[in-house]
């Protein structure tokens, strides 16, 4: 365990009025979904009362970023679904069961150790940030790849100390999809 960092909170999302709704009776908007990495666990809580409204440890590890899908359902990044392998995994808070779960294909596996998010976007599909893969790709619900992206941004190592290491990779740790009217910065003019 993490001595410095026993809980490791990522993140705190706060409920909206239509989110807690989705998720039925007792939840209200302003209780938070957090996630406990180190614990495995994830919970929303009462932040006026301080108390825990409801909370599940696994079957996911490690796990970061979860988020509310349209249909009341937890979605999140699963880092040790087994062994070198992480999953976007989708639960049902009110059963507690695993709805879907994907890995990535055979030959190129959803993996990373240290991080990870998903995010819910307005079609339906999820945006995952492979942190330790240097990748974000966009998912339907039935797993199928949208689109992929891999960080370009590469330095040598120069560590003569380390010659099987060619390069360092930056992670991406957090990526946000922008809709096309709010883009307009990017063009020239």
């Amino acid at each position: 365990m993490n001595l410095y960092d026993p809980f490791h909170t990522n993140p705190l999302w706060l409920l909206t009025p239509a989110e807690a709704a989705r998720l039925g009776g007792g939840f209200r908007a302003g209780d938070a979904l957090v996630s406990m990495s180190m614990l495995d666990t994830i919970a929303i809580l009462d932040m006026e009362k301080g108390v825990t409204r409801w909370s599940q440890q696994g079957p996911f590890g490690m796990q970061h970023g979860p988020r509310l899908t349209s249909e009341g359902e937890i979605v999140l990044f699963n880092n040790f679904h087994a062994e070198e392998r992480s999953s976007v995994l989708t639960l049902d808070p009110r059963t507690r069961r695993v709805t879907a779960q994907y890995t990535g294909p055979e030959l190129e596996p959803l993996y990373s150790k240290r991080s990870g998010r998903v995010q819910v976007l307005p079609n339906g599909n999820f945006l995952v940030v492979e942190t330790d893969g240097e990748r974000a790709l966009e998912i339907t619900v039935e797993g199928e790849t949208v689109w992929e992206f891999r960080s370009p941004f590469r330095v040598p190592e120069a560590d003569e100390r380390a010659p099987e290491v060619e390069e360092k990779v930056a992670g991406l740790y957090s990526l946000q999809r922008l809709e096309p009217d709010q883009t307009s910065w990017l063009t020239s003019k």
